[in-house]
């Protein structure tokens, strides 16, 4: 029997500084449980240049 459900994401910290949105969110599914790391948290620096995403960094 398979198993499948879809990941939580939900974010839990967001910030904005200068042109850039610092945001910070936990992921929780099977997959991070059976590793151990359940939720799985990771933070993204969403850069803009004119309104427009110019850059994505982890």
């Amino acid at each position: 029997m398979e198993f499948h459900s879809k990941p939580s994401l939900k974010i839990i910290e967001l910030d904005e500084r200068n042109n850039d949105i610092l945001v910070a969110s936990a992921q929780e599914n099977v997959r991070n449980e059976f590793l151990k790391n359940n939720p799985l948290v990771f933070k993204l620096k969403i850069s803009f240049t004119s309104e427009n995403i110019s850059k994505l960094e982890d």
